[in-house]
């Protein structure tokens, strides 16, 4: 919310009045997941818990586009590029195969801005590539999601969006060809990884 803070004052207590009218507590639990933060913070009233929310948001919501990059020790990476506005309490990436439905939960390293807080920054998450191997064992696709925490607001699982701009999915230093599996962006420019029948992917 970018007013002066009477402007913002002003706009919550009118708006407060219709979500207390109109939006029950029951009701408001069947919005979409992304638009409850929304109403509870009008219901508030604080411009405060208003403000906090919508820097939040992008926080909790926005799809990080995915690239493969190369670790300081040298290994591949997926490197994510996550919206600041504060520090995440937790970010995972939730990697499911498509045809077995096993799942793995990998945690990630977040680096990147000098001040993490300042709203607009762009933070970097890293989870080793290698991580992945358990999930490859069988042949398929395997989807990528994250799930974050900020403020003690657990997001949804929100998938990966594939880097297909600029230097494109790999950075210029890695191989493709390291890979048996087959990194690529889905028609909705999701990032997944195909492993091939009667293979391995190779980290």
């Amino acid at each position: 919310m970018k007013y002066r803070t009477t402007t913002k004052q002003a706009w919550l207590t009118a708006h407060g009045t219709f979500v207390d009218e109109f939006i029950s507590p029951e009701l408001e639990a069947t919005l979409p997941a992304r638009w409850i933060p929304r109403s509870q913070a009008v219901r508030s009233g604080s411009v405060e818990v208003a403000d906090r929310t919508a820097v939040r948001e992008p926080q909790l919501f926005d799809s990080p586009v995915a690239s493969v990059g190369v670790g300081v020790d040298g290994e591949p990476v997926l490197q994510l590029e996550l919206p600041g506005g504060g520090t995440y309490d937790q970010v995972d990436i939730v990697a499911t195969h498509r045809r077995t439905h096993t799942r793995s939960v990998l945690p990630v390293t977040v680096t990147g801005a000098a001040d993490p807080s300042e709203v607009g920054a762009t933070l970097v998450g890293i989870v080793t590539v290698g991580a992945l191997e358990p999930l490859c064992a069988a042949s398929g696709a395997i989807d990528l999601a994250i799930a974050r925490t900020v403020d003690g607001h657990r997001g949804p699982e929100v998938r990966l969006q594939a880097r297909i701009e600029g230097s494109g999915l790999f950075d210029p230093e890695v191989d493709p060809e390291l890979f048996s599996g087959k990194w690529y962006a889905t028609p909705q420019g999701n990032l997944s990884l195909r492993i091939p029948r009667k293979s391995q992917a190779a980290f």
